[in-house]
């Protein structure tokens, strides 16, 4: 009712389904919020270190390649990233952990086709990311159970060591 929103300060409209006032509900944010002192360098633009983005690229390109079953129950983890000197690629070992071997082989594709396109598109991503040259490597391995175990979600980024207790992720 009308007495209920008579205390409120301003009303903005928005519809997602008709696509309309977000760019009035951003200006009227962006005026109301006050500058806070700033929580991390200007240089810095994550608390996650940049193999965690890394292994999200790759997960991304699962996801945009593969579309099916397959995204779902794969997840990255990267096991090495070797920088090294001026001219010289950056070397990346990354490790594609699915559940079965079924999804391994759909990974991988016939003669591996499928396997060089991933790398490909993933190694083009990175390389944008990473403002550099990489040697990107991915291998597939089955670990059968993965998304049941604690130290794989820690290691693969998808659970936080802090909220490991408490059975959150």
């Amino acid at each position: 009712t009308n007495s209920e929103w008579a205390s409120a300060a301003s009303i903005v409209k928005v519809s997602a389904r008709e696509g309309t006032g977000v760019p009035q509900l951003m200006s009227f944010v962006k005026e109301k919020l006050s500058l806070g002192p700033s929580l991390y360098p200007k240089d810095v633009i994550s608390e996650h270190p940049e193999r965690f983005f890394i292994a999200e690229i790759v997960r991304e390109q699962i996801f945009l390649l593969y579309r099916q079953e397959v995204p779902y129950s794969a997840t990255v983890v990267v096991s090495e990233y070797e920088e090294r000197r001026a001219g010289q690629k950056d070397h990346i070992v990354a490790e594609v952990l699915v559940d079965r071997d079924a999804q391994k082989g759909i990974i991988i594709g016939k003669g591996g086709a499928a396997m060089k396109k991933l790398s490909s598109a993933a190694r083009r991503e990175i390389e944008d990311f990473v403002g550099k040259p990489v040697y990107l490597e991915l291998i597939v391995k089955v670990k059968k159970g993965w998304m049941e175990d604690e130290t794989m979600l820690k290691k693969s980024g998808l659970m936080r060591n802090s909220t490991a207790s408490s059975g959150l992720s």
